[in-house]
Formats: structure tokens, sequence, C-alpha cells
């Protein structure tokens, strides 16, 4: 049968369901399927479905590789035990981006990186896009006065339907000894240009690099400036809003840093702490269910696993949790109380991510969204 002969809702139907590589494949084969598979309402259809499917969860690892300071991007099986991750680096060389990041942003199948320099970058790993951004104007990546320490990606579906870029700029206040927030500055991928706008929480001290992780609409960093708290940007608003978190038991020592995690649309954050006098190391799981609302936090489990420095690096798709130890990943179920060895060796905590990925059609390089 002609592929004209195929009623275009059967082929939406069919399509929907199948892998980006095939899809780009298939533009090969007819115009027709070509048009369709770029058209904006074909990339949201795919985009929506996968959301849905289990299945194409992957777990998507960044860390510094063992021999140099230079990134290692990798991507597990769906199934986290059916082999070694694919490494993706050979993809970037090519590229230029296979050098040190210290912060990855990660939205519907397109990664952010940025070295906290001069280099911004949006990357699509399963259609090999990648679009280098511009650097902030009016400020010189020389200037050691000046950081972006904070740095998130998402999607603002409430009112531009437009891929943004938030970069939080601090400045060093040498009365404190401490960088200060003292701009936000928004990236739009529709427009290609940066604008600055006047929502900034203030004063905000940058304690560390810090991840942002995105969901339905707002970015989310972790600080403890003052006191536990989630940093919500609202991409839609633009604005910000704050969320104490939960008091945590007080640790034998200082904890270990608070991770952010999103799983299923809600922002999970993952407190531990070392137990020296046991050589534990005591892992706390909460959930937010409502942005700026202190009380919406419930926690999920409690676990305390053997073993000194395990670092929480994420949630997995049913809430197991993602640990690091001395460069070794393992995966421990809450539910069953055992650790799995996930078999994935010599990488360096530092600069270490691991999230749940879903591929995409979504375009960089044009405005097909």
């Amino acid at each position: 049968m002609a592929s004209s002969n195929i009623p275009e809702d059967l082929i939406i139907e069919i399509f929907k369901r199948l892998p980006v590589r095939t899809i780009l494949r298939l533009r090969c084969a007819c115009k027709k399927w070509r048009a369709l598979t770029r058209s904006s309402n074909f990339i949201n259809i795919h985009l929506q479905f996968s959301q849905t499917i289990a299945s194409n969860d992957r777990l998507f690892v960044t860390h510094w590789g063992k021999q140099d300071n230079t990134t290692v991007f990798s991507l597990f099986p769906t199934e986290l035990q059916d082999g070694l991750p694919l490494n993706l680096n050979s993809e970037c060389q090519n590229k230029d981006i296979s050098g040190p990041y210290f912060q990855i942003a990660y939205c519907n199948g397109i990664l952010c990186v940025h070295n906290h320099k001069s280099l911004i970058a949006l990357w699509n790993p399963a259609t090999r896009e990648l679009k280098r951004v511009p650097f902030l104007p009016h400020i010189k990546s020389t200037d050691r006065t000046v950081i972006i320490s904070y740095l998130g990606f998402g999607f603002d579906y409430k009112k531009s339907n437009d891929y943004k870029i938030v970069a939080l700029i601090f400045k060093r206040n040498w009365d404190f000894g401490r960088y200060i927030a003292v701009s936000t500055h928004i990236y739009s991928l529709r427009r290609s240009s940066w604008r600055a706008v006047d929502h900034v929480l203030v004063p905000w001290i940058a304690t560390s690099y810090e991840y942002s992780i995105y969901t339905n609409g707002f970015l989310h960093w972790a600080t403890k400036a003052f006191y536990p708290s989630v940093v919500s940007f609202d991409l839609g608003e633009e604005s910000f809003k704050l969320t104490p978190m939960p008091i945590f038991p007080a640790p034998e020592r200082d904890p270990l840093p608070l991770k952010l995690a999103s799983l299923n649309g809600l922002v999970n954050v993952i407190y531990s702490t070392i137990i020296y006098s046991e050589s534990n190391t005591y892992f706390e799981v909460w959930v937010m269910k409502e942005c700026g609302v202190k009380e919406s936090w419930t926690r999920k489990y409690i676990a305390k696993l053997p073993g000194k420095f395990l670092m929480a690096r994420g949630l997995w798709t049913k809430g197991e949790l993602i640990i690091e130890h001395e460069g070794s990943m393992y995966l421990y179920d809450p539910n069953s109380q055992q650790i799995i060895d996930l078999q994935f060796r010599g990488c360096r905590y530092k600069g270490l991510e691991a999230f749940i990925y879903k591929e995409s059609l979504v375009p960089i390089n044009e405005n097909a969204y």
C-alpha cells in the first residue's frame, strides 16, 4: 500500500510509538513522512506519549573522567542490569563539548551544559543536534568576581511555549567573603537572545555549585544559605518561590550535600548524613506535593546503609536510591532493601550527576516546537 493511501491519523498513531532514531531514518523514506515527523504537532504528540511509557526511561550519568577533567556522558540500557552504559563522548568530541562541566540541566530530552566560564550549550543526544548559546551580554568571562553559580533549563508551557535557560548571576562580596545574588538572566530558545529580569532573591548566598531540576514549568535548586530550602523559579510568571524543607535529624557531624531529584513530576529531596559511631550512612527521601507550601512535604522512606561516604546521586523510576561510593554506582531498593551493583566503575565523584532521561525529537536549531 502506498504511504499516500494511509490516513495521517493512523501514521501518527504508529509513529508516536517509535524510538527517535527509527523516526530519523523514516524521514529519509518519503517527503510526506519527513514533513509530518518534523511538524510541531507530531513532535509534541511523540514527546507526550514518550513521557507516559516507563520502558522509555533511561539512566543518564555524567561525571569527570578518572584520568583527566573531561566530562563523560553515559547512557544506561532501559534495564539497568542488562549491560554496561553507552559512552556518548564520541558524539561530543566532534562538537567541541567534551571539556569539564560543572552543571548539567535537563528537560524533555535536551541537556544544557555549562562550564562556569564562557560556554553554554544545548544538546539533544538522540537527534545529535547541538547549539552553542552566546555568552551573557555585559559579563566578561575573565571577571573572577562574577560567577554564574546557578543555571537551569526548562519549558514554559504556561505562557510563551518556549524553552528557557535561567542564569543566576552572583558577585563576590569582599566584606562577607561570599557570593551574593545580583541579577537573573533568561535566554529564549525561540528568540535566541538573553534578557535580564528584576526578580532576584536578595540576599541569596551562593554556597556551592548546585544542579537544578525541572518539574511542570518550574526550575528548582536546593540551598542552605539560611535554612534548608527549595528555591523555585516559575518559568511562566518569571518569579521565585521559597519552600522551607522539613526538619531533618541532627547529624553527628556536618550532613552530606542535599540532593534534589525529579520523579513523576514532583520534587524529591534526599537528605543524608554519616553515622560515624555505626559506620553507616543514613538517608531520608521526601517529596514536595506543592511548591511554596512547607506542609506539603511527605517522607517516603528512611534507609540506613552500611559504609561511610555513600553519596546520593538521584532516584530511579520507582523511587530507588542511586548511590555512588568511591567511583562505583549502586541502586538501593527500599521495598526489598536490596543493594544492586550497577557495574559502573571508574567515575570520579566530582561533577557526577544521575537522572532519568527520555529521548525526544524536540529541535534545538529551529523554531519547530
